[in-house]
């Protein structure tokens, strides 16, 4: 009965997080921030820690940030990453080939367009898709700066998401970050694992969030992977978000 209660506990707190969240239009002028730094600095995790934070973050979520972060939440590109987390991931990112990218869960488009805007410094961006069920209005203005991009709203758990899926190219770079309980996070998963070579998770090390985890360790066991995670947390709080990365060994 504890864990039954504890588990409802969870699900109404992101319910209740679910309905405070509308989509905003983001400050797109701080891509130049990442378009005028040259590929030295835009290489060390050191300095992307300090550029996520002048990119500005999300403040959907105040609850898994320290109060250290609170200047820099609520304005330019809202992005929902721990940088010390995301600033790791963007380095290992960035020595590999990726060409194309699907993110599925965006958001106010923060995490898609800092991801898609950095590795373009490293190696052009052919196309690259965000999805989500809710609207997104910032994607629009940005497919006016980028046409390499498109925002498909749709809901992953339908067979839309498969028709999409299976009318679209291979994509290099798959970030999983929408359904966070345990059985949609395995579909997503089930449904795009054969057309990514690089399958990502966002909030494997969530409290909040213990069915991606669960679904995360079931890929890590698949030994059809490399598989790497960014789990650093900051002080006192949490742990919460966290990325796992498995890379395809035959990929």
């Amino acid at each position: 009965m504890g864990q039954l209660s504890s588990k409802f506990k969870i699900l109404e707190k992101n319910w209740r997080k679910l309905k405070r969240l509308h989509p905003i239009p983001i400050d797109l002028e701080r891509i130049t921030l990442i378009r005028e730094k040259d590929l030295e600095y835009l290489s060390s995790p050191e300095n992307l820690k300090l550029l996520i934070l002048e990119l500005g973050l999300n403040d959907d979520g105040l609850e898994e940030l320290p109060e250290s972060l609170y200047p820099y939440c609520g304005q330019g590109l809202h992005i929902w990453q721990y940088p010390i987390q995301f600033s790791k991931y963007l380095a290992d990112l960035s020595k590999l080939k990726i060409n194309s990218y699907l993110e599925i869960g965006i958001r106010h488009g923060g995490t898609f367009i800092t991801t898609v805007e950095y590795l373009n410094k490293f190696h052009p961006i052919e196309f690259a898709v965000g999805i989500d069920i809710m609207p997104c209005p910032s994607m629009a203005e940005y497919n006016k700066i980028n046409d390499n991009v498109e925002f498909v709203r749709l809901n992953t758990q339908t067979s839309q998401f498969q028709e999409f899926l299976d009318n679209s190219k291979q994509f290099d770079l798959v970030l999983i970050d929408a359904n966070h309980e345990e059985a949609e996070c395995r579909h997503e998963f089930m449904t795009v694992k054969d057309k990514a070579n690089i399958v990502v998770f966002h909030d494997i090390e969530n409290i909040d969030f213990p069915g991606v985890k669960k679904v995360w360790n079931e890929v890590k066991k698949l030994n059809e992977y490399h598989c790497f995670e960014y789990i650093d947390q900051y002080e006192g709080i949490g742990p919460y978000m966290g990325i796992g990365m498995a890379i395809k060994k035959n990929g």
